[in-house]
């Protein structure tokens, strides 16, 4: 049953009452419980539009994730290929260094022995007259000159290798440790938006609870007030005694008479919450005193319609008083019983501690003809 299906068959009863309501009250009441639900309606969409956020979060969350972890996996992918050409040059330049060191070795030793050739060539030319010779032995040291520049080109050649490969090996080393320091950031970026999520993700789960115990509490009260409205209503007496009409002259007159008379406070202790304060989602139509061990006093004289249990209430007295006003006191340990008549100020209960108050504390309130009335000027 949806909560405007259970408001209908609040107000049906009201308007059922046997003390016959007048059409104002239950306009009254009608527009109250509407303000009730409207409130408790916004107090819900402002909850499921922060849920609405967070879980708009989330999902950024986790698309930033996903995109992080492709870039992850992009540049380990990168790094895995220059880690890889990295240990292949750092591998060749070893054998390359080696090579190179072998030929500079076999340049050194070619060029000794070529210049030593050389020079028994020119000793040779000085001595020899002849001219064929001489010429081959011109043509032999132009071969000898040749080799040597030969051997020199390979050594440069080598040599130039080798610092290419070097260079390379630090280009790559730079950019392996470009990507490692990009591994750090974006991982770190990772650790970022997961710990983002998981705080967006608890606090949609808080507002999620939230959300549940306000719709839980808002049913419950519903349940209580029909319940305490029925028990109301059962207990009314005299109602064949009572115009068929109940005008507004006679209640307001009835009303005068009531509280002109003298009156006892319930609890002689400051209210923690006044007539039509907000309590759990609505709006309460009594006073609740957060209280501990305290006296519980009949505010009039009267006679006790009612001692017992009443479930979301505890422990309730309601006593029926002159000028057909009626007097709730729940949550109370009492210590008198149904059809005993009390005084004015006499103790009636005792309010016992937070074990025996559901609602959190005493609550009390009062009726006039079945109809709620504001209690406030008891408690000043």
């Amino acid at each position: 049953m949806s909560i405007r299906d259970k408001l209908v068959l609040i107000l049906i009863a009201f308007c059922t009452n046997v003390l016959a309501i007048s059409t104002t009250d239950i306009n009254q009441n009608m527009n109250s419980l509407m303000n009730k639900v409207q409130q408790l309606n916004a107090d819900l969409t402002s909850l499921n539009n922060k849920k609405r956020n967070l879980d708009n979060a989330i999902n950024d969350s986790v698309i930033a994730i996903n995109q992080s972890n492709k870039l992850l996996n992009t540049i380990k992918m990168q790094r895995q290929i220059d880690v890889e050409q990295l240990e292949q040059i750092n591998a060749l330049i070893p054998t390359i260094e080696s090579t190179l060191n072998a030929t500079k070795k076999n340049i050194e030793s070619t060029a000794i022995i070529i210049y030593q050739q050389m020079i028994i060539l020119q000793n040779q030319s000085k001595s020899i007259v002849s001219t064929d010779e001489n010429s081959t032995i011109k043509r032999k040291q132009a071969y000898l000159n040749r080799l040597l520049v030969i051997e020199q080109g390979k050594y440069q050649i080598l040599q130039a290798k080798l610092d290419q490969l070097i260079d390379i090996n630090q280009r790559l080393q730079v950019e392996v440790n470009n990507l490692n320091a990009r591994l750090i950031v974006t991982a770190e970026k990772q650790k970022q938006f997961e710990s983002s999520k998981a705080i967006n993700q608890q606090q949609v789960d808080q507002l999620q609870n939230k959300i549940v115990s306000k719709q839980q509490k808002f049913q419950q009260l519903l349940q209580q007030r029909a319940a305490l409205n029925k028990l109301l209503i059962t207990l009314s007496n005299n109602a064949d005694n009572l115009p068929h009409i109940i005008n507004e002259s006679y209640r307001n007159g009835q009303k005068n008479k009531f509280f002109s008379q003298q009156l006892a406070k319930p609890i002689n202790s400051k209210p923690a919450l006044t007539y039509g304060a907000g309590f759990n989602g609505t709006i309460i139509k009594g006073v609740l005193y957060k209280v501990d061990k305290y006296p519980v006093f009949a505010i009039a004289a009267g006679v006790v319609k009612y001692a017992g249990t009443l479930q979301g209430f505890g422990k309730v007295i309601i006593i029926s008083h002159n000028n057909d006003y009626m007097s709730v006191y729940s949550g109370v340990i009492p210590s008198v019983s149904k059809n005993q008549k009390v005084t004015l100020g006499e103790i009636i209960a005792n309010s016992g501690t937070e074990a025996n108050q559901p609602m959190g504390g005493v609550y009390f309130e009062l009726r006039h003809l079945g109809t709620v009335v504001n209690p406030n000027a008891l408690t000043d």
